[in-house]
């Protein structure tokens, strides 16, 4: 149906029960839709892959890319941009670039600070209704010196920075407008807006710690295009409790649904509407293993799904629109 001239309507105009105001305004959620996540890495003990393995968000099935990275890697980096993602090396500096319509490999450029266990988030990408894209850079972190590394999306330059968090294992996530990074041992929540790229301590309602989170090592998270993100375990706590920080309000709390298993070391692995805590690790003869739980962002509620073809403890995930 073609309408000329203005529409007039009276009470709420919803799609699949949503205000469609929200829908417009909301270019970040909706303006790049994501499919699939495709996740670099992870290992079992000694044995550390250099596989891409693949995951449909429609249909929850995995399967491996014909082409690998240029290294073995677990503890890793990551980001995703419009159309390509990147793996950073965990016991190392090296950097590979992931196209996603092909799925080829390329080297790019080391990451100039620190090796071991980098954590990351990145501008929120997407397009604007008038079809300009926004998002153009990760931000990366290890060391434990408060140096850190910014990518460039554009160049796939890395520019050395300073001022960053000073400890390593944590967790980065993001929206449109700031990135965050939590540190288990310090038990801090830090805000990063994008507009001036400088850290600060951010207050917040709760924390990890204080809803009984050990100070230990914190490995891996799962963001969302929703304005949340969760968390769950770290090397000293291996249970079922999902952590929820919501972004515009500042607050931790302890998530409704748990995880199916107790897990961390997860290859948070974002989506549209849903995500993946992808393998992990655990205790108790679990070790690192494949085992992969799907959170639904609207009802906070988890589901197991099929296992992973292998373990993707500690492993690279990227989310890709195509």
């Amino acid at each position: 149906m073609q309408v000329t001239g203005d529409i007039n309507f009276t009470g709420a105009l919803t799609v699949q029960g949503r205000d469609i105001k929200s829908i417009l305004d909301n270019h970040y959620e909706l303006g790049l839709v994501l499919i699939r996540g495709l996740i670099g890495g992870g290992y079992v003990g000694s044995s550390v892959w250099n596989t891409i393995t693949r995951l449909s968000y429609s249909t929850d099935a995995w399967a491996s890319s014909s082409n690998t990275l240029s290294f073995t890697t677990n503890y890793g980096g990551w980001a995703s941009a419009h159309a390509f993602g990147y793996v950073m090396q965990g016991s190392a500096a090296t950097v590979n670039k992931v196209i996603f319509a092909t799925e080829t490999v390329s080297t790019t450029a080391s990451r100039n600070n620190g090796t071991y266990s980098p954590s990351s988030f990145q501008q929120g990408v997407g397009y604007e209704t008038t079809g300009m894209p926004f998002g153009t850079k990760a931000y990366v972190f290890a060391g434990g010196s408060g140096a850190y590394d910014k990518l460039s999306f554009t160049t796939d330059a890395m520019t050395n920075a300073s001022g960053g968090p000073s400890t390593q294992h944590a967790f980065g996530w993001f929206d449109k407008e700031y990135g965050y990074w939590y540190n288990s041992p310090g038990n801090a929540t830090y805000i990063y807006p994008f507009a001036n790229e400088t850290f600060s301590v951010l207050s917040t309602t709760n924390s990890p710690g204080s809803l009984g989170l050990p100070a230990a090592q914190l490995e891996k998270g799962l963001n969302t295009k929703r304005g949340k993100a969760y968390v769950a375990g770290n090397s000293s706590w291996y249970v079922n409790t999902i952590f929820q920080f919501r972004n515009n309000i500042m607050t931790w709390s302890t998530n409704y649904g748990s995880q199916t298993q107790p897990n961390c070391e997860h290859a948070g692995t974002m989506g549209q509407n849903h995500g993946y805590l992808a393998g992990g690790y655990q205790a108790g003869g679990y070790n690192q293993n494949a085992h992969t739980d799907k959170v639904f962002n609207n009802t906070d509620t988890v589901v197991q799904i099929a296992d992973a073809p292998r373990s993707l403890s500690s492993a690279s995930p990227m989310w890709s629109p195509i």
